[in-house]
């Protein structure tokens, strides 16, 4: 039964990353195992064999996996064979989206990409960013008390702003982004819903709609 189990959950995995991220070729996750932490392929082959030295923060793609090391708490990112890509480590990272990883370095947040070279180097001094998605990411254009987003705007690799600002911003997935946007001085001008990489709204809702 449990192995019957792992099959399902992993076709349903497979098939839920494949949706996510339609441009990756190959698909990988990690697993637990009395062994310690690895890396299987949607045919439940082991990518990176289990060790229990490995403790992976996320899923692994573009071939890369980013690993913490609690000894020294850092997170660097580990390729296919198990071997650290690139000589580089940093104080948090996510996994690789759209071909380049949010990282934290002092506090501060920048993009990296494959090779481990900054496309956009430490700046935003909050408590997390977004992810990259049609070639554009949210960040914070300003923060709140707690280091939380208080505006948040839409940047493109080179930095520059695209879109925004919004008074939320989710990242872009297959083509879109759901935000909410302030168009005067009270709650009630506040517009909701989702644009396209263009800052065209598809779908939207006032804010009566969003009351229901």
């Amino acid at each position: 039964l449990f192995v019957l189990c792992t099959i399902i959950l992993l076709s349903l995995s497979c098939n839920f990353v494949t949706d996510l991220f339609s441009s990756e070729p190959d698909h990988y996750f990690y697993v637990w195992s009395e062994d310690g932490d690895g890396v299987i392929d949607c045919d439940g082959e082991w990518v990176i064999e289990p060790d229990e030295d490995h403790t992976f923060a996320s899923f692994m793609a573009e071939g890369l996996i980013p690993v913490h090391d609690f000894d020294e708490g850092t997170v660097y990112y580990m390729n296919k064979d198990g071997e650290q890509a690139f000589n580089k480590i940093f104080d948090s990272g996510y996994m690789f989206i759209g071909g380049y990883a949010a990282v934290e370095v002092d506090g501060k947040w920048g993009y990296i990409d494959t090779s481990g070279d900054y496309i956009i180097r430490p700046t935003y001094d909050v408590y997390s960013v977004g992810d990259f998605g049609n070639g554009l990411v949210n960040v914070p254009e300003d923060k709140d008390a707690v280091d939380y987003a208080d505006s948040i705007i839409f940047i493109d690799k080179d930095g520059e702003e695209v879109l925004g600002p919004y008074r939320w911003a989710s990242s872009f997935l297959n083509g879109y982004a759901a935000v909410s946007e302030s168009r005067g001085d009270d709650y009630e001008d506040t517009y909701s819903g989702f644009i396209n990489p263009n800052g065209e709204f598809v779908l939207e809702f006032d804010f009566e709609s969003q009351l229901g």
